[in-house]
């Protein structure tokens, strides 16, 4: 699902070209406004790519609440919300700046413009009150500079992003006051762009795509295209700006490449200096290469598909485990069953998770009931016969294969006469519990027990329970007991 916004609910052209090389190769393509009035149902989604959320500086707030809402039901989001709400707040520029400062000798930080000695080079960044002009002034004296940037610590595309001189507060001051964040970024202003333009680099998985200059607009200095800066394709760009910028791109605190990338900065021969590292959703001007959308394409399938994030599964756990760890609970670990759980569903999964949960955890709807007990027609033993899988015996008079609901979890029940409490007879799930302890037996697997489950299991399904109840039986079993719960 590619993500948009209620100002911009379209696809960009750029990605309008991903979306269309998805759906050549068989998948579907969705698009649904992050602040959109509609809830949507993100159960069926694969992952969500944050493309055109560019109105999420109206609300900041809302849109970290939307990603800890995506967060808490399982969904994948590329790029990852860690490094998104570490992009999210501008300060990351002071932490490039020591990192780049400190991993190279060939890269120069200085506060001034023009072209620096280094290979790379990082004007200098600091986090200012901006309600405090006289403070801010007291700085660019100190530091020497005769104008620089005041920009919002949140925010994309020039919005709050003012240019300022120290000579005349007033101009400005009104401005700086009205930036919605609780501080602000000045920034060394860098007078080279008026004329070299900003030159992006565009990378997907780590691996360079394309770039892309924008010139800026006479008798302007900011590089996006609200305030008229116009896109010019970059046709073999250096290779030294282009391992400059790969450098910045592995300072992002992430284990694995992010699957999109744009870092912005000012070439001026092989000296990069840089502006920004664009990680949350910048425009990618796949429109400029013939093959970006591909490459694009190709990234995602690999991201999505071989699995190189946990599995969603897992990833609907994390939440629980948090929930679990609050009320004092145990953390959901791994159950002890007896061979590979990829043929067991995710909902099953999920369940045979839950069992060292607190009880009070166990009524999230973190399985949805598939096969719905009904305590007065036991609806769950009596159904019509189904196809029953292969090596998958009846087992008593049930014309339906036999279900371990009640072995998992007895529902108590009042006995219908005093013969019935007071005969000694073990209950009849124990009594349904023999064959499939013979049958383990025979099989060399240990005997089947009563699972450890803290907690009433009657907010899981039958089948949950019954996958709960195998984690016992050996693995030539498991196949057998999960019938018809595949994915």
């Amino acid at each position: 699902m590619l993500s948009t916004c209620v100002e911009d609910p379209k696809l960009h052209v750029s990605d309008a070209l991903l979306a269309k090389v998805l759906e050549q190769r068989g998948h579907l393509v969705e698009t649904v406004s992050w602040n959109g009035p509609e809830r949507f149902d993100y159960s069926h989604v694969d992952a969500v790519v944050l493309r055109a959320n560019w109105d999420y500086h109206e609300e900041p707030q809302a849109f970290l609440a939307w990603l800890d809402c995506l967060d808490e039901r399982g969904v994948r989001v590329l790029n990852d919300t860690a490094l998104v709400r570490w992009n999210f707040d501008k300060r990351y520029l002071v932490e490039l700046q020591a990192k780049l400062r400190a991993g190279s000798s060939d890269t120069e930080v200085d506060g001034e413009g023009g072209t620096a000695g280094g290979r790379l080079r990082v004007p200098e960044v600091h986090v200012v009150d901006q309600h405090d002009p006289e403070g801010i002034v007291a700085l660019m004296v100190r530091l020497g500079w005769e104008e620089a940037v005041l920009k919002s610590l949140s925010g994309q595309s020039g919005y709050h992003c003012e240019r300022i001189c120290r000579d005349s507060p007033e101009a400005w001051e009104a401005a700086a006051r009205a930036i919605p964040t609780e501080a602000a970024l000045l920034q060394a202003y860098q007078p080279e762009i008026s004329t070299l333009g900003e030159t992006v680099f565009v990378f997907f998985s780590g691996e360079f795509s394309h770039a892309v200059r924008r010139v800026v607009a006479a008798g302007e200095w900011r590089a996006n295209s609200r305030f008229g800066a116009v896109k010019e394709a970059v046709v073999s760009p250096s290779p030294l700006l282009v391992e400059q910028a790969r450098r910045v791109l592995q300072f992002a605190p992430t284990s694995a490449p992010p699957l999109y990338a744009r870092v912005d900065g000012i070439a001026h021969g092989d000296t990069l200096t840089l502006m920004e590292l664009e990680l949350i959703e910048p425009a990618l001007y796949m429109e400029t290469d013939a093959g970006a959308a591909d490459r694009f394409a190709d990234a995602l399938e690999k991201a999505v598909l071989t699995g190189d994030a946990a599995p969603r599964w897992e990833r609907r756990l994390r939440p629980r485990a948090a929930a679990a760890s609050a009320l004092g609970g145990p953390r959901p670990r791994e159950p002890a069953i007896g061979g590979d759980l990829s043929p067991l569903s995710a909902q099953v999964r999920c369940a045979c998770f839950a069992r060292a949960a607190p009880p009070a955890r166990l009524q999230a709807p973190l399985v949805t009931p598939a096969l719905a007990l009904d305590e007065s027609s036991r609806r769950c033993r009596r159904r019509a016969p189904r196809p029953t899988p292969a090596g998958f015996s009846y087992w008593g008079r049930s014309k339906a294969p036999f279900c371990l609901s009640k072995v998992c979890s007895p529902r108590p029940r009042r006995a219908s006469s005093a013969s019935q409490s007071t005969s000694g007879r073990p209950p009849r799930w124990e009594r349904r519990l023999r064959p499939r302890a013979a049958a383990a037996g025979a099989l060399g697997g240990p005997r089947p027990r009563a699972p450890a489950i803290g907690g009433d299991t009657r907010y899981l399904s039958a089948r949950a329970r019954c996958a709960i109840c195998a984690r016992a039986a050996p693995p030539a079993r498991l196949e057998a007991l999960m019938w018809s719960v595949r994915e």
